[in-house]
């Protein structure tokens, strides 16, 4: 591993001040130090901007940035990040959330793997590889839960839920390049850059606990108490609306995918998403026939027997959901 290969780590943060520190100084103490750590605070109204000025006042890899103006969601100060970055190239690209602790190897692994891929593919091919964690609770404790990631990315699977999550990621500039700008509606950035680099170039699962994935009150996605089934079908029966919105949010982010992107995709993913998306409008019926004709899953029979029991619901309540948000934006 050459010393001038740089790291650019992006930073988004939020009224964080709890665990940044922690999470800061988990950055610091990598045994690869060829890193630079780029922080966008979305307006937050603790000390978190106190906190990241002092870091930066001491150490000149940490900086704080501006750049856009959109502001009030995870997915849009990620955006603007990723925006900001691509007109600040460096070697290669890892996420941070504010209040995990990373493991001292892992930029030192991470570029290990990606690197390793490369060598395969091409540094002109996208590349992202992904790690596994360990759940902790808010004092740091280790939890038991653990959850199974795929080898790799498939983008039938990806067309219903992502298993790479931003703070495991690591991706190179080809990959950076073509998924930016991230859209403001999608789910969140990790699962837009999944589903592109899975597109259209190489993923892969570093088998390795990397980071210290911590579960509190304020967790914007992942709380490992969503996740298991019990807890997936009582949220999936008892709230509706909740459901609705991941599922609108979900089929949108998937459709501003298949429209950026269809001409660079294969025959037959091509095929695939715009056939899923057809069907989608057309009626449970026919998605569910066509879920079954591409193996449109995702990983679990019993998320799956769900999953078909919220579309018969509210399939096409998420259509009429999609076309008034189309209607409402185009009178703008």
């Amino acid at each position: 591993m050459q010393l001038e290969t740089e790291v650019m780590i992006l930073m988004a943060t939020y009224n964080g001040e709890a665990y940044l520190a922690l999470q800061l100084d988990s950055i610091i103490a990598q045994n690869y130090q060829n890193w630079k750590l780029v922080i966008r605070d979305d307006g937050s109204t603790d000390g978190t901007p106190h906190i990241i000025d002092a870091y930066a006042k001491n150490d000149a890899r940490i900086s704080r940035i501006t750049s856009g103006n959109i502001h009030g969601s995870a997915i849009s100060n990620f955006s603007q990040l990723v925006s900001w970055a691509s007109a600040h190239p460096a070697d290669y690209y890892m996420f941070s959330d504010q209040d995990d602790i990373w493991k001292a190897d892992k930029i030192a692994v991470s570029l290990h793997e990606i690197q390793a891929q490369e060598k395969i593919y091409g540094k002109l091919i996208p590349q992202l590889c992904y790690s596994n964690f360990q759940f902790i609770d808010w004092q740091g404790h280790p939890l038991p839960q653990k959850l199974y990631l795929p080898p790799q990315l498939q983008l039938g699977v990806l067309l219903n839920e992502n298993h790479a999550w931003g703070c495991t990621m690591i991706i190179n500039a080809a990959a950076l390049q073509v998924v930016d700008p991230i859209p403001l509606s999608a789910v969140n950035h990790d699962y837009w850059i999944a589903l592109v680099v899975a597109a259209l170039g190489r993923t892969k699962k570093i088998n390795h606990d990397l980071i210290l994935y911590r579960q509190h009150t304020q967790n914007v996605s992942g709380s490992v108490n969503n996740m298991t089934f019990a807890s997936r079908f009582k949220r999936y029966v008892s709230n509706r609306s909740a459901m609705l919105g991941a599922l609108v949010a979900n089929l949108t982010t998937i459709k501003l995918f298949y429209s950026r992107y269809q001409k660079q995709l294969n025959a037959r993913d091509s095929t695939m998403i715009a056939s899923f998306i057809k069907a989608y409008e057309s009626g449970y019926v026919q998605l569910v026939l066509t879920l079954f004709k591409y193996r449109i899953f995702k990983l679990g029979i019993g998320k799956n027997a769900v999953y078909l029991y919220t579309l018969f619901l509210l399939q096409n309540k998420v259509i009429s959901q999609i076309k008034q948000n189309s209607q409402h934006e185009s009178t703008l």
